[in-house]
């Protein structure tokens, strides 16, 4: 029975991924969702080396980011404006 279970499972396994990639990358979803670029929110000489954490708050509508790499933590509003820095 081990036998018969592994061999329904890890064909399902292995095609699982192969199925949902080609069912997500049909051209009417690539025709509705263009690709974005963004630039970082601080600008491209100030970007978060090792970003490892962020934490949104809701309260007072803010993001925050600790950026391990620089040894920082960095407040963001929801549009991109750097609130504050520590570190």
């Amino acid at each position: 029975m081990r036998h018969a279970i592994r061999a329904v499972l890890l064909p399902l396994l292995i095609a699982a991924p192969v199925v949902v990639g080609v069912s997500v990358a049909t051209p009417a979803v690539a025709a509705a969702a263009p690709p974005a670029y963004l630039d970082t929110l601080v600008g491209p000489s100030q970007a978060a080396m090792y970003p490892s954490g962020t934490e949104v708050d809701r309260v007072n509508d803010r993001l925050v980011v600790a950026d391990t790499g620089r040894d920082r933590i960095l407040i963001y509003s929801f549009d991109g404006t750097v609130l504050d820095e520590f570190g």
